[in-house]
């Protein structure tokens, strides 16, 4: 992935990244029950833009999705980064179970390009309950 990136400083950013982060400490039981420091989220998605394209942004984030809980707002800059439609619903039903928010879940749903992708994230949400 580090022949990916043009910059030494984004190599070293994704290093960094690697060695520093940890699994998540605001997690009770399995389950969120407050955000991780936005300054990680933050991280993440700029390595994720720093991707060639979306199988590879999907790859690094599955590799590092689980480390974190995620507010609404997190999950929609992280599904932003994702441009088609179907890596962007992976993501969104894999950061459901990570979201301290998950009353608020269909606020994510206009990140979708089309229709169909919308509803399908909304069946999904309401079986979640």
């Amino acid at each position: 992935m580090e022949k990916s990136f043009h910059f030494e400083s984004s190599v070293a950013e994704l290093t960094h990244f690697f060695k520093t982060t940890t699994s998540p400490q605001h997690k009770s039981e399995g389950n969120c029950i407050q955000p991780s420091d936005t300054f990680q989220i933050k991280t993440l998605c700029t390595l994720l833009s720093a991707s060639k394209d979306d199988s590879q942004r999907l790859d690094l984030f599955k590799k590092n999705y689980e480390r974190y809980c995620y507010s609404i707002a997190e999950i929609r800059q992280v599904g932003s980064q994702f441009i088609h439609d179907r890596e962007k619903l992976d993501v969104l039903k894999l950061l459901y179970f990570y979201c301290v928010e998950k009353g608020k879940y269909e606020g994510v749903i206009d990140l979708f390009s089309y229709k169909e992708t919308a509803n399908e994230l909304s069946v999904f949400i309401n079986k979640q309950h």
